[in-house]
This record gives C-alpha cells, structure tokens and sequence, in this order.
C-alpha cells in the first residue's frame, strides 16, 4: 500500500516537474519569437533611414555634379570605385579629398570649396572687431567660432552656452564699463545709448554682466 502510494506522489511530481518545463519552453519559445521580430522591425526601419540618406547623397551628388560640369569637369573625373575605403570624394577641381564620413567630406566642402558650395547670399563672413587683432582681417565662418574667439583670445565675459558664470570667472575678463557684447548676435552694444538691450536681435544682456557693469559706472 505504502509502495503504491509513494509511487503515484513520485508520479504525480514527475508530471508536476514535466508541466513546468513545458511552460519555460513555451515562455522561452514566445521571448525569442518577440526578439526576432523586434529586430526585424529594427532592421526594415534602419534600411529605411539608409535609403533615405542614399537618396539625399544622390540630390547632393547630382547638384555638385552640375556645378562642376559648368566649370568643365565631366563625370568621369569624379567617378571612384565602389569599393574605396575612403568613399566619400571631393568633387571640387583639383582637389584629390577622399573620406570615410559624409559629415568629413561636407565639413571639408565648407572650410576649403565654401565659394562653390555656397551661394553669395547664403555667404557671411564674421571679423573681430578689435582693429589690432589679426582676424581683423582673416573672416571666421560661424558664429560660435568667433564667440570662442572673443571669449578665449580677448577674455570677454560670455560664458559657455548652457553655463553660468562665476563671480570670480568674471573678475578675471576684460570687461568695460560703457559697453556689453551681445551673446546672440555679438553685436557690441554702448549702454548709454542701447541700454541692456541689444538693439539688433533684442535680446537681454545676462543680469550677472549687467550687475558688474553697473556696479564699475558707480
């Protein structure tokens, strides 16, 4: 009697034992199930964002191809094998650049080929306008590049975008009394006549500058 008993416990465990295996396997089955199909979608979403930068370096292509084909470079001077490890090329005359990033090449497009790229209206070029500066005379093409400059050259007191300046990070710029530069628009702004606000792009000088000059007029 004890041994039919002990028997139908051992079954009845067993069974226990095989019904729990089967519901892993089958939660194990359906986890796996889901990760392939995540990455499907992962994979039909990437292909799309691949073809869609394809397309606009296509447009881009075309669009420098036609540039150059006014000046006289055919397409056969700018063809490249496909298979180059650097294989985003330069378009530009007698210009050999090759890269292995789209956002190499357009930086390069920028500094060296800008006349040919950019359109006159689209040109700006920005000079510091401290009249004994070298770059008085030698343009910057960006904004930031010439706040950089102002801020790190000339020591003027615009802080880091984002950052706030110190009381004593302040005492260590040159700052004057009678004028505030503009963080937007580095404009220079004379208070007596603009105020602390800036005439151009009518934003707000800091109140931290606002307060140091204020308190160097007294």
């Amino acid at each position: 009697m004890e041994d039919t008993e002990e028997r139908q416990r051992f079954l009845e465990r067993t069974r226990q034992s095989q019904a729990r295996a089967r519901n892993q396997r089958k939660e194990r089955l359906n986890e796996l199930q889901q990760r392939v199909s995540d990455y499907e979608k992962r994979g039909i979403e990437a292909s799309l964002e691949m073809q869609q930068a394809a397309r606009r370096d296509a447009g881009e292509n075309a669009r420098l191809r036609a540039l150059l084909a006014v000046k006289g470079v055919s397409d056969s001077e700018t063809t490249i094998a496909p298979n180059d490890a650097r294989p985003f090329v330069c378009l530009a005359p007698r210009c050999d650049g090759r890269f292995k990033r789209a956002s190499d090449l357009d930086r390069h497009y920028k500094m060296r080929h800008r006349d040919l790229i950019v359109s006159d209206e689209d040109k700006k070029t920005l000079y510091c306008d401290y009249k004994k500066c070298p770059r008085n005379q030698e343009p910057f093409f960006r904004l930031e590049r010439l706040r950089n400059h102002l801020r790190g050259y000339h020591k003027e007191d615009m802080p880091k975008k984002g950052t706030k300046s110190s009381a004593e990070w302040l005492r260590e710029r040159n700052v004057d009394p009678k004028w505030w530069r503009c963080f937007t628009c580095l404009m220079r702004m004379q208070i007596k006549h603009d105020g602390f606000t800036c005439s151009s792009c009518k934003k707000h000088c800091e109140s931290d500058r606002q307060s140091l000059r204020v308190q160097m007029a007294s």
